[in-house]
């Protein structure tokens, strides 16, 4: 693979310190998209 994941580190991002967003709001208003993908909650 010329692109590894991670081969120059990784950017992570902190809902509430950077930006104001408190995990539990944004995952409410996104309900629809959690329900109908198999995406992995992160944070809690």
């Amino acid at each position: 693979d010329a692109h590894p994941r991670g081969k120059h580190g990784q950017v992570v991002y902190d809902l509430r310190g950077d930006f104001g967003v408190e995990p539990d709001v944004l995952r409410k208003r996104f309900d629809f998209y959690f329900e109908r993908f198999p995406v992995q909650v992160e944070v809690r």
